[in-house]
C-alpha cells in the first residue's frame, strides 16, 4: 500500500539526523520503527481484554541473588576489551523510544542467568533476543493480569514497554483476534529490536537500550553479533527486584535499583541529567502541567544548542516526545506522581 504523508521541514531534518547518526538504516526504517510504537504507545492506553487472575510469578530464571552476584564477578571479573568489541559513546539523552528502564531490567538479568548457568562470557544477539522475549511475555502476563484485575489507567501501568503476552487473544475470534495478534507481533518485534538491540551492518555499529545505558557490550566477528554484561550492567543484574524476586506489584523497581538508574544511568547523559534536576527541584515547590514541563525542555534545550551547536540554537523545537519519555522514565521509578485529571497530564514530587 502506497500512502504520501506531507512531513514539516524541521521534522524532517531531525529524522535525516537520526539516520546520519546511525539510529536508522534509512526513512523507511525510521517510518516503521515509528508506526510500530505509536501502535504500542495506543494499546497501552486502552483495557487489556480475556486476562485471567493474577498469581505468583513462575520465574525459572529466579536465583538466588547473592549466588548470582559470587559466580557473575568470577566469571566477568577481568574480561578486557576486544579489538572487534563497538564502543559506547553516550549521548546528550536517553532516546525517546526507550521509554521505561524495566524492559532493560528484564534482559539484563536473563543475560545474568545465562552466564551463571552456561559459564559462557557472550552470546549471540539471536539468543538473548528469544531468551529475553520469552522470560518478558511471562512477566507481561502476570502484570497485565494484575492491572486488569485493579483497573489501573495508563499512568499506573507496570507492563509498559514490555511485549505483548499471547494470552491477550482468549475468547477472541476473527477479526478483532488477528488485529489483536498483529499488535503482539508488532509489540515483539519492539522489544527485541530496541530494548535487546539490532546490529547496523551497513555501519558495523549496535543500537538499542541495553547497549546505549551502558548495561551491556557488544562485539562482531565472522559468526555474527555477540553480547555480554558491563560491569554496570552486572551491578544492576543482581540487585534484588520487587516484581521478579519478590513477587510484589507495588513498583517497578526497588530502592537500590532506583538509586543506580539516577546516578549511574542517567547521569552519563548531560542534557538528559541535567533538565531532570532542573525538573525535580521545581516540583518540590508545585505541580506542572505537561505544557510547563514543555517549556522547561525547550528552554533548557536551546541553551544546550547556544553551548554545544550554536547554529541549531535560533531554529523552533518539539519537544512534546522527549518530555513525554523522560516524564514515564521519572513515574516509572516513583520519584515523580503522574496524575491524569479530566485527561490532562499533571506532575508532583513524590514525598
Amino acid at each position: 500500500m502506497l500512502i504520501k504523508v506531507d512531513i514539516d521541514s524541521d521534522l524532517y531534518k531531525k529524522i535525516e539526523d537520526l539516520v546520519k547518526d546511525g539510529k536508522y538504516d534509512d526513512l523507511y526504517d525510521f517510518i516503521k520503527i515509528a508506526l510500530n510504537n505509536q501502535i504500542q504507545e495506543e494499546q497501552s492506553e486502552s483495557s487489556t481484554e480475556g486476562i485471567g487472575s493474577s498469581k505468583p510469578l513462575d520465574l525459572e530464571i529466579k536465583k538466588n541473588i547473592k549466588e548470582m552476584q559470587r559466580e557473575l564477578h568470577g566469571l566477568l571479573t577481568g574480561v578486557e576489551t576486544e579489538k572487534n568489541e563497538i564502543i559506547l559513546s553516550y549521548g546528550s539523552m536517553i532516546w525517546t523510544f526507550y521509554n521505561r528502564f524495566f524492559p532493560v531490567k528484564i534482559i539484563v538479568r536473563t543475560l545474568a542467568n545465562l552466564i551463571t548457568s552456561t559459564n559462557k562470557i557472550w552470546f549471540s544477539l539471536d539468543e538473548l533476543r528469544e531468551k529475553s522475549f520469552e522470560y518478558a511475555e511471562r512477566v507481561s502476563d502476570q502484570l497485565k493480569a494484575y492491572e486488569d484485575e485493579n483497573e489501573l489507567g495508563r499512568n499506573e501501568k507496570l507492563s509498559t514497554g514490555l511485549p505483548l503476552p499471547k494470552s491477550e487473544t482468549k475468547n477472541l475470534k476473527g477479526v478483532k483476534k488477528k488485529k489483536k495478534l498483529d499488535k503482539i507481533a508488532a509489540s515483539e518485534l519492539r522489544f527485541k529490536e530496541q530494548f535487546v538491540g539490532r546490529f547496523l551492518k551497513k555501519d558495523l555499529d549496535f543500537k538499542g537500550a541495553c547497549f546505549e545505558l551502558g548495561l551491556v557490550r557488544a562485539k562482531i566477528n565472522d559468526d555474527g553479533c555477540f553480547l555480554t554484561l558491563s560491569d554496570l550492567g552486572k551491578e544492576f543484574a543482581i540487585l534484588e527486584n520487587p516484581i521478579l524476586d519478590e513477587d510484589r506489584f507495588d513498583s517497578n523497581f526497588s530502592n537500590e535499583e532506583v538509586k543506580l538508574i539516577r546516578k549511574q544511568i542517567i547521569s552519563k547523559f548531560d542534557f538528559e541529567n541535567k533538565v531532570v534536576k532542573r525538573i525535580m527541584k521545581e516540583l518540590e515547590t508545585k505541580k506542572m502541567s505537561s505544557d510547563e514541563l514543555d517549556d522547561v525542555f525547550k528552554e533548557e534545550w536551546i541553551e544546550y544548542l547556544r553551548i554545544h551547536n550554536p547554529d541549531e540554537a535560533d531554529k523552533v523545537y518539539s519537544v512534546t516526545s522527549e518530555r513525554v519519555a523522560t516524564m514515564g522514565r521519572l513515574a516509572e521509578l516513583k520519584l515523580v506522581k503522574w496524575d491524569i485529571i479530566s485527561g490532562k497530564s499533571e506532575y508532583s514530587i513524590v514525598k
